[in-house]
């Protein structure tokens, strides 16, 4: 990929990113982007590529948006389950994007689900979700947050469709005292008392 032109990349992400989470991928132009960023067409193609590479680069500064707090969260803090807590709760008491929809990966993967090269993308984030929810699971065994007899393989991957599937129902009319009751229910049956 060429080296990035002199501006704020994480800024220009951040914007493109609001468009095609708005707008989805399809429904998003090459001048919505060029509107968003304020960069012209050629310093978009040069430092992104095209249209679906810029996009990806995006889905990757989002999916890093999303992990980011939890990661730190968990390098400082001997309670796995209250990281895992906070970050389940985290998006349904707050989001710093209430302009935008859903979840940005849930929506791409409903949008263009003819897409493998967008597909395969996805789904590499959902596995790095898995494997983070793994390793915090493990944590948690450790000190004792969880049941020591969970498979934290499994429960990973239940984790994953706990936190995906939240994201869709917040489109609901689902309150977020009923969404917190089931963060807790799922911690409960992890073993964590809070």
């Amino acid at each position: 990929m060429p080296r990035k032109a002199g501006f704020a990349t994480e800024q220009i992400l951040e914007s493109a990113m609001l468009v095609f989470w708005q707008r989805g991928y399809r429904g998003t132009s090459m001048r919505d982007l060029v509107t968003a960023t304020e960069l012209h067409p050629g310093s978009i193609y040069h430092s992104f590529g095209n249209k679906k590479q810029f996009f990806l680069e995006v889905t990757d500064y989002y999916y890093k948006q999303l992990t980011r707090e939890i990661n730190a969260n968990l390098a400082v803090s001997s309670s796995a389950g209250k990281v895992l807590s906070a970050f389940f709760t985290s998006f349904i008491t707050g989001s710093r994007y209430p302009e935008a929809r859903g979840c940005l990966l849930v929506n791409t993967l409903m949008e263009c689900s003819d897409d493998p090269d967008i597909q395969a993308h996805i789904a590499a984030m959902f596995t790095g979700f898995e494997e983070m929810f793994y390793w915090i699971l493990v944590k948690g065994q450790k000190h004792e947050d969880f049941n020591a007899d969970l498979d934290c393989r499994l429960h990973a991957q239940a984790l994953v469709n706990d936190y995906f599937g939240m994201r869709v129902q917040s489109l609901t009319e689902k309150s977020e005292d009923e969404l917190i009751s089931v963060v807790n229910f799922r911690l409960k049956q992890l073993g964590f008392s809070g």
